[in-house]
């Protein structure tokens, strides 16, 4: 038959039964209503929000979202599914830092604010919400009684997770600009944009920069900070600036700066900083330092020798953005993948193996769980299933 033109008035002569026009509006109302039972079912349709409570001071409501707890990853590799055992994973924008608490709560630093897990679920802070007064965040560290976190608008400490007291300059940083946090079990340093501080005993900041350090301190942003033994090792783009703070920080002899141009390391813009197997290591862009010479021994005179690792030597790319030591592995986190280095071999773990995303930003190690921290979210693994022999 044919049908008429849209605009026509005429109207449709249908030449098979009525019995048959009934039929067809049944399928038809069938097919719709299978549509929207569908539609209401995709993953698309409702997508689960994490978890907000307001748990600061700075909202005089309260609202709670239910949280995402266990989201999908990306199936695991049958062929690797032997190598390690992934715990629980969440999504949130790109992870910064990751801390395991002594309550066993665990501390997430990310792009877009705090948030932490606990009994399987995970809660966010935002500056949006109003649950968290500034973003990034981008360091934390945990004295055994109070989590600090580090942003980019100043330094916050808290006990319970409600409330938040604030450090500025006024109380003694080198800049609310905050790159690294770390705590030594006596004292917290803190890396900024402009310098370093510490908090001493009392309870005070002190500040160390350039001026203070007469130029000890070669370059004023540090990325990364570390103590070991009596040596704060402050990781700059200018190298490792090393303070032997059995000297105060004004004398010259306290400091030594070791850089790509009087040593073998392979750059001078530091991204993170371990202390594994007794020796001090070195993430950069172009690939992982071991410091090979005794701290004391360059402090003496003696050039300065490290061992490099990189895409060439068994990395799967130059740039190291985090590292964290569990027993006998230094797992190192790069921009293509999860590496685990034992006995100065190389196991890489990627995509493919379950990783949420390739580029990984941040590792923290709690209790019984490595969790690891890429641009997607936040994942845990058993670090201690054997891996093929390795």
């Amino acid at each position: 038959m044919k049908f008429p033109h849209p605009l026509s008035k005429s109207r449709v002569k249908f030449s098979y039964p009525l019995w048959g026009g009934a039929i067809i509006l049944l399928l038809l109302i069938f097919s719709v209503r299978w549509a929207k039972n569908t539609s209401s079912t995709s993953p698309h349709a409702n997508p689960e929000k994490v978890g907000v409570v307001a748990t600061s001071s700075f909202l005089p409501s309260k609202r709670e979202i239910p949280p995402i707890v266990n989201v999908s990853a990306p199936s695991l590799n049958p062929a690797s599914a032997s190598i390690f055992i992934w715990k629980k994973q969440f999504l949130t924008s790109p992870v910064n830092s990751i801390l395991a608490a002594p309550n066993g709560i665990v501390w997430v630093a990310t792009e877009e604010g705090l948030g932490f897990i606990e009994n399987d679920k995970l809660t966010m802070s935002t500056k949006k919400t109003g649950t968290f007064p500034a973003h990034p965040v981008t360091a934390l560290a945990h004295d055994g009684k109070a989590l600090w976190v580090g942003t980019f608008h100043g330094l916050f400490k808290t006990i319970d997770g409600r409330r938040f007291q604030h450090f500025t300059r006024s109380e003694g940083l080198a800049h609310e600009m905050i790159w690294s946090l770390f705590w030594d079990g006596f004292i917290l340093w803190v890396g900024t944009q402009e310098g370093f501080s510490f908090l001493t005993p009392q309870g005070n900041f002190e500040r160390v920069d350039k001026k203070i350090s007469n130029g000890g301190l070669a370059d004023l942003w540090i990325g990364a900070i570390l103590k070991v033994n009596r040596w704060v090792i402050c990781g700059n783009d200018d190298g490792l600036s090393i303070w032997d703070t059995s000297f105060p920080a004004a004398d010259p002899k306290a400091w030594n700066t070791i850089d790509m141009f009087q040593s073998n390391l392979i750059h001078n813009w530091i991204l993170a900083l371990a202390n594994f197997d007794g020796k001090v290591w070195a993430g950069t862009p172009l690939g992982l330092c071991r410091l090979d010479t005794p701290i004391d021994q360059v402090f003496s005179g003696s050039n300065p020798g490290f061992a490099v690792f990189s895409n060439r030597n068994g990395l799967p790319s130059d740039r190291v953005n985090a590292l964290q030591s569990f027993g006998d592995s230094l797992w190192i986190g790069t921009e293509s993948g999860l590496c685990r280095m034992r006995s100065e071999q190389i196991k890489t773990f990627g995509v493919s193996e379950g990783l949420l995303a390739k580029d990984v930003r941040a590792i923290g190690l709690a209790s019984s769980a490595l969790w690891v921290g890429t641009s997607r979210g936040i994942q845990s693994l058993d670090p201690e299933i054997p891996s093929d022999g390795f």
